[in-house]
């Protein structure tokens, strides 16, 4: 079952995905049809990616809540607090992009697993030392 009015590729090439932060997107499922079309897949969704789609404004909304409340005594907490929603929205989009269909309870359990380290895998060493990924987020942890 389709739940989105399919957009033609002319229509998705016009939209603008330039943002900083993925909550700027103003339509996720669009931005979503455009980068499957982009690596050639099905660029149709259905009522399994808008469950996921839905988790990914969640997880957007949630850091935005946390960025707005950040202060000098949260900082540490709230800094990896938002690596790990980026690693989870990151992971989210991955398997939403490439249409990759698994039963949506175990993808929760995998991104919760394996979202760190596909984060950190992902990163050149330059951009480990120009980020604050170079956090060591399994220590940062223990000591909280």
């Amino acid at each position: 079952m389709r739940l989105y009015h399919l957009r033609s590729l002319e229509e998705l090439r016009k939209l603008d995905f330039n943002k900083k932060f993925f909550w700027e997107i103003s339509d996720l499922s669009c931005f979503v049809e455009s980068e499957r079309l982009s690596n050639g897949n099905n660029s149709v969704l259905n009522e399994y990616d808008k469950v996921v789609i839905n988790k990914v404004k969640s997880l957007c909304e949630e850091a935005r809540e946390s960025i707005s409340h950040i202060n000098g005594s949260n900082f540490k907490q709230t800094l990896f607090n938002l690596i790990k929603l980026d690693a989870k929205i990151s992971s989210y989009l991955f398997f939403l992009i490439h249409d990759e269909f698994m039963d949506y309870q175990k993808l929760d359990q995998l991104i919760e697993r394996e979202s760190w380290e596909d984060y950190y895998v992902g990163l050149t060493f330059s951009e480990k030392l120009n980020n604050y990924k170079l956090i060591d987020y399994k220590y940062l942890s223990e000591s909280n």
